[in-house]
């Protein structure tokens, strides 16, 4: 019984630690990653800015529920399991850059995700940099200490070149 109450103790001081840390972090904070794909430029931001096909390939999603455009760029819902987070496209420089904020309140969490593509030696360099905020300090430690600034990222990464790995494109 002695073992137990001293594993719920260390627990406990365990998640009041990564609360105190997190409360040092900022809310705000900028992450950038870069990505090389054998596609042409503008397949890849095809595929990108179809924000209605995202579900068949990113797997962190199940459905998407266009919206009405906002000053004439899209809007959408992304639905994965009881997650509803809705975005909206600020900027659409075709085939160069993709700026979308998420527009759902009272999450913890928010910000912009740009989107930049780049010509590079026959194919596309994508770099996509995240100006987020994250509002709990528990969740900001967990982003900076456990999972990275660029987990999202990185799987967004990883998604996207799977499907464009089944685009068949001249």
């Amino acid at each position: 019984m002695r073992i137990l109450a001293y594993l719920i103790v260390l627990v406990i001081a365990t998640v009041v630690m990564m609360y105190v840390a997190g409360r040092s972090l900022p809310v705000g904070h900028v992450a950038a990653r870069g990505e090389r794909f054998y596609a042409p430029r503008d397949t890849v931001w095809r595929i990108i800015t179809d924000v209605g096909g995202y579900a068949a390939w990113r797997k962190d999603i199940s459905s998407v529920e266009l919206l009405p455009s906002v000053h004439g760029l899209p809007s959408w819902r992304e639905i994965a399991g009881r997650d509803r987070v809705e975005y909206v496209a600020e900027e659409m420089v075709a085939p160069e850059r993709f700026v979308v904020r998420i527009a759902t309140g009272g999450l913890p969490y928010g910000g912009v995700w740009r989107y930049e593509l780049f010509p590079d030696e026959g194919g596309t360099r994508l770099l996509i940099t995240e100006e987020g905020e994250v509002y709990n300090p528990l969740f900001r430690f967990l982003m900076k200490y456990v999972f990275g600034e660029t987990s999202t990222i990185e799987k967004y990464f990883s998604h996207l070149g799977r499907r464009l790995a089944t685009t068949k494109d001249p």
